[in-house]
């Protein structure tokens, strides 16, 4: 009797040992997916930010490449006024 009593305590301890690092563990690996899902998320509303930053940066370059146009077209009539104004000046 004294021979199964002891069999019996040092299963039971074996499977409490056990259970304890299988708890521990199982904890680690919850603790690991919260922090992975988390990731995704942030990394998912980083990309939809990024995007919405490159549409916007495209914007931007449409309307000064408008704006640039519009001022070398200017520039042009410029130059050519200036150069009919030198001429009016120099044949008075």
């Amino acid at each position: 009797m004294g021979e199964i009593y002891l069999i019996e305590v040092g299963v039971g301890l074996v499977i409490g040992i056990i259970s304890y690092f299988l708890n521990r563990t199982m904890k680690r690996i919850d603790d690991v997916e919260s922090k992975v899902s988390t990731n995704k998320e942030s990394i998912a509303t980083n990309s939809s930010k990024t995007r919405i930053m490159e549409v916007q940066t495209d914007s931007r370059i449409e309307n000064l490449d408008a704006k640039f146009d519009m001022l070398y077209s200017s520039i042009k009539d410029l130059t050519k006024e200036i150069k009919e104004l030198n001429r009016t000046i120099s044949s008075n």
